[in-house]
């Protein structure tokens, strides 16, 4: 009986370490700058060449402490009236460009989650005193799931650690430090009856999560809860 219980624990506790290990989505090399993980990085199709039509809009972000100041300006790459988007992200940090970018596909400026929250140009997340994390959401093409990119500030620099297609669900955070976004691998569409489709059963879910000083993104489902990783940076979705 003795043996038989050991065996039992010696299961659950490797089910709870396979559920807290996964791979990060950045590091930091010796420096402390931000190392991001290539695999977590989706190629999208970019403008290399064009003019900024129209200036869209300027949002001021600072770091938690604020001894850091940066300005994102976002523009448009062919001027369009009435819808808040934008196809160019430029970074600035002490008067001098930290990252920009030039998107073939749009991000949405309006943005806005089942539950009611607005999302607008740019969620902002501080992961910690000089670090802080830039959610941006891409416009949603034919129905296709739209691309999520986040960007990393750190001190004077600016780096993507996460660009992949997927429909953010919820982004919150729970403390002053944290990011806590869960989103599904497909878009939804409602028939006349209010029912979803495809339905929420068939949906892949994911979540980025950091509390304190822990960050993670692991893959959830009805049938296993949410796991809370107890250490570690960002992490990937576990394997099926």
């Amino acid at each position: 009986m003795k043996k038989t219980f050991a065996i039992f624990v010696m299961l659950v506790c490797c089910i709870m370490a396979h559920a807290q290990t996964g791979e990060r989505i950045f590091t930091y090399d010796a420096a402390g700058n931000v190392v991001p993980n290539a695999k977590f990085i989706g190629e999208r199709k970019l403008w290399n060449d064009g003019v900024v039509m129209a200036h869209e809009a300027d949002t001021v972000v600072y770091s938690s402490d604020k001894a850091y100041k940066y300005t994102l300006s976002l523009s448009q790459m062919e001027e369009v009236k009435d819808i808040k988007f934008y196809d160019v992200v430029d970074i600035k940090c002490g008067g001098k460009s930290i990252f920009k970018m030039k998107s073939w596909e749009a991000w949405n400026g309006e943005c806005s989650l089942d539950d009611g929250t607005q999302l607008g140009y740019v969620t902002v997340r501080h992961l910690d005193v000089h670090v802080t994390a830039l959610v941006f959401i891409g416009w949603s093409y034919a129905g296709d799931a739209p691309w999520i990119m986040i960007v990393i500030l750190n001190k004077d620099k600016a780096t993507v650690v996460f660009n992949r297609r997927g429909v953010i669900q919820e982004c919150t955070t729970d403390n002053y430090y944290g990011l806590n976004l869960t989103y599904a691998d497909q878009s939804q569409e409602l028939d006349d009856d209010g029912n979803r489709h495809p339905a929420d059963s068939e949906l892949k879910k994911f979540r980025i999560c950091k509390r304190g000083n822990t960050s993670a993104s692991h893959r959830r489902s009805k049938k296993q809860p949410p796991v809370r990783l107890a250490a570690g940076g960002f992490t990937n979705p576990f394997n099926e």
